[in-house]
């Protein structure tokens, strides 16, 4: 039995061409493509979470969300990190991409019922039950339908076929909200709602299989050494990947437990207006990640320019969201009811959040990207020592607003760590002047914002996108080289949207 060969010494590894046109062009239409589809999902998804919160009111909605973040304490012991492993090999054209799969979901069948069993336990040891209970059963069947459903996306991610992920989470999200407006519509209660999220999971994932069955990657029996191969390059994203988890989720359960699910509900609805950002972030991470890996064993100079752009032009995208939050919050409870009235306090201090966590999420992908996974581990091991300090803390003395403030200096913590082990061992990067120029044009629209407070909401926000753009171009933040390159790539967009450009890996055969 031979083992499987480390991809970072024995695998060539095919740069993408220096045309930046070309390069640009292939990231913005994957950006695009998942983009475009996480806004309409998370838009229907914004909706369906105005009609809960409406109808279930704030306790109601605090225990739908308090039992999704109980479980998904657990959630990193049914996947591993191994679809980020996955995702990688297939970008890099590894041989033995096939066996990896079937590697991947023999781990994941393996794994999904010892965490069924390891979340119930939990519950009846701590006593819990009525409807609180009901959507741990129903978030942990989630939980095992999702972890089998992202190996499928690892492969397409690989393949740069995002269009494959994006009609995924579309279905996944019509759905839920169609049986779950149903529920709404027929006055049943929370468990029946619960109950929809199950199915949309169980549709979901009939959805992906299918999918997968199109891409010409043939299931091979996996050896025992792709097994350990696969278990030795995921255990430090996993350890990793744990401790973001618990710290994402602790502030939420903890809350639960010394505040209860009222303050739950204020705290959770304020992450998800964060949802409008995180979308174009993760379409665009998801992206440029098979760029990452194919790049970051060749010329460090040109990864470290890639990855400085890529922080930047997330952040200029940041900095719009962070300017309405801080200084509009009163759209909470517009949307959501007088019940939320406390999400608009705390929504200007999650806004900053974004800043840290953009530059963590872009670093922890770079650093998986050359191999570095194991430097993620100290930094998310620091973070969540970080965040239970403070949670402990601060939510028994200031309730939802500790949560929060323990969130966003966790966040700070990971991503300082990570920005010096990329700097340290991955490529030189140059953030800070990256981005001096958005944070101006910035400042200046949050001084127009703060001296007019009287606007009304739908004034207030194009003005601030409006006023926003004005200022980055104003300040010359985007080069000549960089406009030309957009209008190259969006021409490009237009032509692939036409079917005028064949798929660039639809046809990856990797036997």
């Amino acid at each position: 039995m031979t083992h499987p060969p480390e991809p970072e010494a024995s695998v060539a590894t095919q740069a993408p061409p220096d045309d930046g046109r070309s390069l640009g062009s292939g990231i913005l239409h994957n950006t695009g493509v998942l983009a475009i589809s996480g806004l309409v999902v998370r838009g229907i998804g914004m909706g369906m979470m105005v009609l809960l919160a409406r109808y279930l009111g704030a306790e109601g909605y605090g225990t739908y969300q308090r039992a999704e973040a109980f479980v998904f304490l657990f959630s990193i012991l049914a996947s591993l990190g191994l679809d980020m492993i996955l995702a990688r090999e297939v970008a890099r054209h590894t041989p033995r991409v096939s066996e990896y799969l079937a590697a991947v979901m023999t781990l994941k069948l393996m794994l999904g019922p010892a965490c069924f069993a390891l979340i119930l336990g939990f519950a009846r040891a701590r006593g819990y039950e009525g409807d609180f209970l009901w959507g741990i059963w129903c978030y942990s069947f989630v939980l095992l339908l999702t972890a089998i459903g992202q190996s499928c996306d690892a492969v397409f991610q690989g393949l740069g076929n995002m269009g494959y992920i994006a009609l995924a989470n579309i279905v996944n999200q019509l759905v839920f909200v169609i049986l779950g407006g149903i529920c709404i519509l027929l006055g049943k209660d929370l468990r029946w709602i619960l109950v929809a999220l199950v199915a949309a999971g169980v549709m979901r994932l009939l959805v992906s299989s299918y999918l997968l069955s199109r891409v010409q990657i043939s299931w091979v029996r996996p050896q025992p050494g792709a097994l350990l191969y696969l278990l030795k390059q995921s255990i430090p994203i996993a350890f990793a990947a744990s401790c973001f988890v618990v710290y994402q989720q602790l502030d939420a359960v903890l809350l639960g437990e010394l505040k209860g699910n009222t303050q739950v509900g204020w705290y959770k609805a304020s992450a998800k207006f964060l949802l409008f950002f995180t979308v174009l972030r993760d379409s665009f991470l998801v992206a440029v990640y098979p760029v990452f890996a194919s790049v970051a064993h060749g010329d460090r100079t040109r990864l470290g320019n890639l990855v400085t752009r890529s922080v930047r032009y997330q952040l200029i995208v940041a900095l719009y969201f962070i300017l309405c939050f801080v200084f509009l919050p009163r759209v909470a409870p517009k949307l959501l009811g007088d019940g939320f009235l406390n999400t608009a306090t705390i929504l200007p201090i999650m806004a900053w959040v974004l800043v840290p966590q953009t530059i963590s999420i872009t670093m922890s992908y770079v650093l998986i990207a050359s191999g570095n996974q194991k430097r993620i581990m100290v930094a998310t091991g620091l973070a969540l020592l970080v965040n239970v300090g403070l949670n402990l803390m601060l939510i028994p003395r200031f309730g939802y607003i500790g949560a929060a403030a323990a969130a966003a200096i966790s966040e700070l913590a990971v991503a300082g760590v990570n920005v010096y082990y990329v700097q340290r061992y991955v490529a030189r990067t140059h953030i800070i002047r990256a981005i001096t120029r958005p944070v101006l044009a910035a400042a200046m629209v949050g001084l127009v914002l703060y001296l007019l407070p009287g606007l009304r909401l739908y004034q207030a926000l194009p003005l601030a996108g409006l006023l926003y753009l004005a200022g980055l171009l104003a300040l010359r933040t985007f080069s000549g080289s960089e406009l030309r390159q957009l209008g190259a790539a969006v021409r490009d967009g237009l032509a692939r949207a036409r079917g005028n450009v064949e798929p660039v890996a639809g046809d990856f055969d990797p036997r």
